[in-house]
């Protein structure tokens, strides 16, 4: 049950203003049904009505009644075991079907009960059904892979099933007798104990602190608040909001510390009972990711941190200070110069920004514009944010959006069209077992998306204000993408080694390491950036953490869509070509492979020199408007 979900969490660049409320246009108390049908996205084409998908559903007993007889001896001859997989797969397309439906009118209408009664009788529908059909990776391994091959020889039908039965044996020395397996799948019911602890600590039980601000208002720090006011133009306040947040989180620092150890030690005892050597080959293996990738990124970053170092520099110059500090960091160096889109003239632009994809891919985007794959606008009831689904086969991607005129939502849905792209032409060129491409890839085509837009804008925008606005926005989230997330990446490597060491994870061990990679990373010993002590502790705040090994491929997805967007928007049809076919491509190949094949070979220092060039290059840019700017008294400090 399974879906491509892919949601984006992304910094809105400018101000947040919104459209003028023009006649017709939804916003977030408009009621669900008064929005007009040409900004909802098509359901219908999954189901024309919820009785057809009570039709659907109700197939599902006889569906997986007919999977249960087909697995007698599924294994014992070629055919029976294509006649197996291939009904497996109906089965799972249908029930992908089911869910996104229910699902898309639950997301419209979070007071929608009768799409959450839906999703309620699917799942129970599922689980158990599930759990039957759990004898597939044990039957595999009890063949060798000589009979595997020989199957694949005689039986063509199960050559898209390749990948899958090879990872199933690649894995075959880190898989269970039947019994154990149980046990350790037991283990999994609370598995996620210290990821909740933690969640409900962060985000509910630690009293928040209350602070004054300069003008005299009394502000009850909360998450959201601290979010928000950690940015504001007033020193002072910025200083008085990040040292009363993290000190007051830091009475809570050794609970902390105790649930990232149990959380390791959680991770330590799966990687040593299945035979992995260490937790990261256990996290990296399944998906035929080289331990050498997280550990390659890790040099790179620290061998190209001149770039950042450059930024935060012309930061600190912009905002006239003498000494840049860490409190600093989320304030806006550059003056606002909002500017709002209508959605027509949103997607005009990214038509525009996408031309160097040709018309193949043009064509699709208009299509997803023009046959109602993108629900457009907030209504009342609507869930918030914006994702790309491409998990229903044989039928178009959807994205959800709440478009508000801003650049950043503009930026937003050339991410989602990214994510779109990708499933459709993966979904519309592969077979449904080779269909959904990995994690390992996921955030590449987006954040290519962004980088098409961001190009298309600087040459095309005669507003240089406008222009540094979004250097400065792009550039800071290059930071916080690539560089913070690979910060978090070696600190997550240190505690897995310090738990596999035999180690517990202390608050001071934690809060030392912490203060001593952000040194590291933000140049404090060259002068670049102070690093202040009290946010020593921010480490405990840090939901990705309990991910396993899942933050380094924001730096990975994004190192590579760089490499990649260069090539095309410099090279010719013969680099287009090449980036088409690898979003056609799916799981046909293993990511490093997929990656090679399109021209970026991930664990090369060259990739990562062309993506800290483009860095390098945008930061020529920016400093360039900033003296322009100067020269024509359009830019003076931010007070």
């Amino acid at each position: 049950m399974k879906t491509l979900l892919l949601s984006l969490l992304f910094f809105t660049f400018l101000s947040p203003s919104l459209l003028p409320q023009e006649e017709g246009i939804p916003n977030s108390l408009t009621p669900r049904g008064e929005v007009s049908q040409e900004y909802r996205w098509s359901v219908e084409d999954l189901y024309p009505s919820v009785e057809a998908w009570e039709k659907e559903f109700n197939t599902l007993p006889e569906r997986f009644s007919q999977i249960v007889e087909l697995a007698k001896e599924w294994t014992s001859s070629p055919s029976r075991m294509a006649d197996f997989l291939e009904k497996r797969s109906r089965l799972d397309i249908v029930v992908s079907r089911l869910y996104c439906y229910a699902s898309f009118l639950k997301d419209t209408d979070l007071g929608d009960t009768q799409a959450q009664r839906m999703i309620g009788r699917l799942q129970s529908e599922t689980i158990e059904q599930e759990r039957r059909l759990s004898f597939m990776e044990p039957d595999v391994l009890r063949l060798s892979s000589e009979k595997v091959q020989e199957y694949l020889r005689v039986e063509p039908r199960l050559l898209p099933y390749r990948r899958m039965l090879d990872r199933i044996l690649k894995a075959r020395a880190h898989i269970l007798p039947t019994e154990q397996e149980e046990i350790t799948r037991l283990a999994s019911l609370f598995s996620d104990v210290s990821e909740r602890v933690s969640s409900l600590l962060n985000d509910l039980e630690i009293p928040p602190a209350t602070v004054t601000l300069k003008d005299g208002k009394n502000l009850v720090l909360t998450g959201a608040a601290y979010q928000f006011y950690r940015g504001t133009p007033v020193r002072e306040d910025r200083r008085l909001v990040l040292e009363s947040y993290w000190k007051n989180k830091k009475s809570y620092e050794n609970t902390f510390a105790a649930l990232l150890d149990g959380e390791m030690k959680r991770r330590s005892f799966f990687a040593k009972t299945h035979g992995y050597e260490n937790n990261l080959e256990a996290a990296l293996q399944p998906n035929t990711v080289d331990t050498k990738v997280y550990t390659h990124l890790i040099e790179q970053v620290h061998n190209n941190l001149q770039p950042l170092h450059r930024y935060l520099r012309l930061k600190r110059e912009l905002l006239n200070l003498s000494h840049l500090h860490y409190y600093d960091l989320y304030a806006s160096s550059v003056p606002s110069a909002s500017k709002t889109y209508t959605y027509e003239q949103a997607k005009t632009t990214l038509l525009k920004a996408f031309v160097p994809l040709g018309k193949e891919y043009t064509s699709t985007v208009r299509k997803a514009f023009d046959e109602r794959w993108i629900d457009v606008y907030p209504n009342k009831g609507k869930q918030t944010g914006l994702y790309s689904n491409g998990g229903a086969y044989e039928v178009h991607p959807y994205i959800l959006m709440n478009f508000n005129g801003t650049y950043g939502l503009m930026n937003g849905l050339a991410h989602e069209l990214g994510h779109t792209l990708h499933s459709y032409l993966s979904n519309t060129n592969q077979p449904y077992p080779t269909s959904r491409y990995p994690t390992f890839l996921a955030e590449v085509a987006s954040t290519f998306n962004e980088n098409l837009l961001l190009d298309h804008l600087l040459k095309t925008e005669q507003d240089d204000l406008f222009k540094l606005n979004l250097l400065d926005g792009y550039l800071d989230n290059l930071r916080s993408t690539i560089y913070r997330q690979t910060l978090f990446a070696e600190f997550e490597l240190f505690m897995n080694d310090q738990v596999e060491k035999g180690e517990t994870l202390t608050a001071k061990e934690l809060n030392q390491k912490y203060l001593e990679l952000t040194k590291t990373f933000y140049g404090e010993d060259q002068g670049v950036m102070v690093i202040d002590p009290f946010i020593e502790n921010e480490w405990g705040s840090i939901p990705h953490f309990f991910m396993n090994y899942y933050v380094y491929q924001y730096s990975t997805g994004l190192i590579s869509s760089l490499a990649l967007s260069e090539s095309v928007l410099t090279g010719g049809e013969k680099q287009r070509q090449v980036y088409l076919n690898f979003l056609k491509s799916g799981s046909v190949n293993d990511p490093l492979e997929a990656l090679k094949i399109a021209g970026v070979d991930i664990t090369s220092p060259a990739t990562y020199t062309r993506a800290f060039k483009r860095y390098a290059t945008l930061l020529d840019e920016m400093e360039k408007l900033v003296k322009k700017l100067k020269v024509a008294g359009k830019l003076s400090p931010i007070p």
